[in-house]
């Protein structure tokens, strides 16, 4: 059976913060989306690296648009959905985190973007895989898919990354020095994936001991990643 999520019903969504930063690393992207019914393009995919808020962009940006989220595992009765969209007067379907597809699969998604272009639609897909990357075998699905708008959120630059950085910090009530977050940056990979790590590990050591993060501490919290 296939399940339909309105953005303002699913719990994962209402998470996002408000305060998501925009950057250089995605500004294209996000303001692509504000702008999404005036698109000649119907396909947008948006692809990037785990974590670096392909998601979260798409909601922030369409957080008053009414969307219907669709699995790529599941072959879609267009029929249903063109009912289930007009009664819920909605026009753009997302597909999120779209993974390597089956032969049946790459089938089910070529159908839904004739659906799409049909109806004069607009599907949503993010992935952190490049188009080419998924290496599809259906060759008029690549085609279309190839034909799509692509747009690339690439990981942030060092200023948009602190600022992430300091936004999850917040978020988890975590207070440090400017002294340990550059200790950090030095130390790690300067991607949203590996700072979601350190912060996790800083998290768990100050529960377990009752201690803020200091430079002494961050050294023994950094040798466990």
């Amino acid at each position: 059976k296939q399940l339909y999520f309105q953005f303002s019903n699913n719990k994962n969504y209402l998470e996002i913060p408000n305060n998501l930063i925009i950057g250089s690393f995605n500004k294209i992207a996000y303001d692509t989306l504000l702008r999404l019914s005036d698109n000649t393009n119907n396909i947008i995919y948006l692809y990037g690296e785990p974590k670096v808020g392909k998601t979260s962009l798409v909601i922030k940006s369409l957080r008053q648009t009414k969307c219907i989220e669709l699995s790529q595992y599941e072959n879609i009765n267009t029929v249903v959905l063109e009912q289930y969209m007009k009664e819920n007067n909605s026009s753009v379907i997302l597909i999120d985190n779209l993974l390597p597809l089956s032969k049946e699969e790459e089938r089910n998604l070529f159908n839904l973007y004739n659906f799409v272009n049909s109806y004069n639609y607009k599907l949503i897909i993010t992935s952190r895989y490049a188009i080419k990357d998924l290496k599809l075998l259906l060759p008029d699905l690549i085609s279309r898919l190839s034909a799509s708008l692509i747009i690339k959120i690439e990981n942030p630059m060092d200023d948009d990354l602190k600022k992430i950085f300091f936004e999850l910090l917040s978020q988890k009530q975590i207070i440090v020095t400017t002294k340990v977050v550059n200790y950090i940056f030095n130390n790690v990979n300067r991607t949203v994936l590996s700072l979601i790590e350190v912060i996790n590990k800083m998290e768990e050591y100050i529960n377990i001991n009752k201690k803020a993060v200091n430079l002494k501490n961050i050294k023994i919290i950094l040798s466990y990643i």
